[in-house]
This record gives C-alpha cells, structure tokens and sequence, in this order.
C-alpha cells in the first residue's frame, strides 16, 4: 500500500518522516537530558520513549518468526497503535493497519522504524501540530547500526553527545553499583570504573571514526557545553537539524519547565537545565579510581577535546587484574582494552 492512501489522516508529511535525527552518546552521557530538550522545538517530535529499534527490533528481523518480531515492535510504552486506530474513521483506521502490517512484512528498516512517529503523530497525546512537523527524533546508548541508519535515511542527521569522561564513569559506575545493591549508597569499586572506562572508550572512538567519515551527517556536542550555555546549544543544533532557530526567550522559558531526576540519588527532581552534573565526578571518585579513568580513556577524551591525561603511572592491565574478579571477566576486559588500542589508530 502506499503512503499516499493514508495521507490527509493529520500525522508527519513524508518530509517529515524521512528526517530522523539520531541522538547517540554513552550511557549516563546525557543523551536524555538532549533529548528532551530537542523536543521543545515545535518543529520535532522528539518520540515519549525510546524505542530500541535498532538493537531490539531489527538485530532480530531474521532471527525470530514474523508474530514475535510484531510483538517486540510494539513493547515501547508510548506506542498505542490499537488506541490511534479505534480514533480514527473506521476507513481511515483500516487502511493505517493495512500499512502498518505491509511496513512490517516488508523488514525495511526504513519503513519498519517510521511507523513509531506516523502514530505518534496521530496520538491523541501528541500535542504537537503535524503540519508544523519537519523531523523526528529518537535515542540510543549503543553503535548499533549506525551505519545502516544512515543508509537508510539519506535526510537524516545523527547528533553525538559527548561527557567527560571522568563524569561518565563515575555516573555509570555509580548506576552499576545501585542496581547491583539495590541501594542508593552504594559504593563504587575500582573493577566498575575499570567496565564503565571500557564502554565509554568504546562508544567515544566509534562516534569519533564516523564523524570523521560523514562529517555532513554528524554535529557533535560536549554535554558540559551545553549544561553551560543550553540556548545558544541548541540553537545551534536545531539550525544544523532543521534549519530553524527559535526566539531564545522562548527558548529559555521551555527549557527552564523541563523536569529532571535522576537514576542513582533517591527523591532528586526538579526543573531546568542544571550544571552541577559537570563537576560531579569530583565528589564520587577517589584518586586511585580517577587514575584508572584517565589510564584507560585519556588518549580517546583527548582526540574528544577533553583535557585528560593518560596517566602513566597505572597500567590498565595491571588494573583490571588487581581488581575484576574472575579468571573469565579478567580476560574479556584486557582483550577488550587491546581491541581499544588498535581501534586508536582509526581517529
């Protein structure tokens, strides 16, 4: 079926669905904090929940029969297809289940991934007006299919968010730590810094090497950048995006309204942009740990712009086997630090 036989039903134009805008970082490397506040452009539907699309949906495309694969598209919470259809002509909502099923059929990543924002666009939830839609917006924590993503959406932009290091670490060993414990004072211990410093390098050199390759597709921002200077941030982004600026008083007001909490500290909302989170790390590592960061990341953080020494004086390997338990986890986490070391010479 094509698009245009369910056209004139008030969702995203195809303009519109063809421009994604990837947002992609580290875990606890501000992505959400981004995303949220990409979604207060008038002109971008930034999707309520992360859809994991790439990584849940279409890694297994062939992996699974065609009844599971339905039922893992439709797991984010946001999506209420049954719900969109009842709402529409009894027509109307027939030909968009019709498309739905053929998008789904056809295991086209393209035509599979926009059916989240052509229903969203129709939700009843969805405050936003369709014709003012120029681009859509989604979110990941891994590299998953980056590149077929870009295949796939010629118009689309991916936006990398970068965290130091330090505050990356620190944030994600200490979300390893609280779900480990179950606790909210749990403490940080060396081989969870060591396993976050690992994913951060990871994550950080790919986003480099493909900015590097496609620079045209890719705008990079420092989270500590935009925490400090959040109007003129992302002002530049929606210009790199859609081309379309908005009022910074307007800008200001929006942002200053956006909620926030966090994952590791009890009881923690509140509004706005906050930039406590930028010195935060301080406070978290101990000396010996801060070492280990900067002996594991510092020659990526300083190709990222960071200021980091790749302290000499801690050897990782030395690291992981003073502090990873485990003969199996020890020899994972030095082959991963050795793949890191030749992926370097790629960035």
């Amino acid at each position: 079926m094509a698009w245009s036989t369910i056209e004139g039903t008030s969702t995203l134009s195809h303009q519109a669905l063809d421009h994604l805008i990837y947002i992609i970082g580290s875990a606890r490397g501000g992505t959400s904090v981004l995303f949220d506040a990409l979604g207060v452009h008038d002109g971008i539907l930034a999707l309520p929940g992360m859809t994991h699309f790439m990584n849940q949906v279409w890694r297994y495309r062939k992996r699974v029969h065609m009844r599971l694969l339905r039922q893992i598209f439709r797991l984010p919470g946001f999506y209420d297809e049954p719900g969109v259809v009842q709402s529409l002509e009894e027509e109307k909502g027939r030909r968009l289940s019709q498309y739905i099923d053929e998008a789904l059929d056809s295991r086209d990543l393209k035509k599979m991934w926009q059916i989240y924002p052509l229903v969203y666009g129709l939700d009843r939830r969805n405050k936003k007006n369709p014709d003012e839609i120029r681009a859509w917006a989604d979110k990941a924590n891994d590299f998953y299919g980056v590149s077929s993503v870009a295949g796939a959406f010629p118009e689309g932009k991916f936006i990398f968010v970068l965290r130091d290091p330090r505050g990356a670490v620190a944030s994600l060993a200490k979300r390893m730590a609280v779900k480990e414990a179950h606790t909210f004072q749990a403490a940080i211990d060396n081989s969870k810094v060591i396993e976050a410093a690992i994913s951060w390098r990871w994550m950080t050199q790919r986003i480099l090497h493909f900015q590097k390759t496609h620079p045209e597709k890719c705008f990079l921002i420092k989270l500590e950048d935009f925490l400090s200077n959040p109007v003129v941030s992302l002002n530049d982004i929606f210009e790199f995006t859609i081309d379309k600026k908005l009022p910074e008083d307007i800008l200001s007001r929006r942002l200053d309204a956006l909620a926030y909490g966090t994952s590791h500290q009890a009881g923690v909302l509140g509004k706005g942009i906050q930039q406590e989170p930028i010195e935060r790390w301080r406070k978290m590592l101990g000396e010996r740990q801060l070492g280990i960061v900067e002996a594991l990341t510092g020659k990526t953080a300083q190709k990222a712009g960071y200021l980091v020494e790749a302290a000499k004086a801690i050897s990782p390997i030395k690291a992981v086997l003073k502090s990873i338990p485990g003969s199996k986890r020890k020899l994972l986490n030095i082959a991963k630090i050795a793949y890191l070391q030749v992926y370097e010479t790629l960035i």
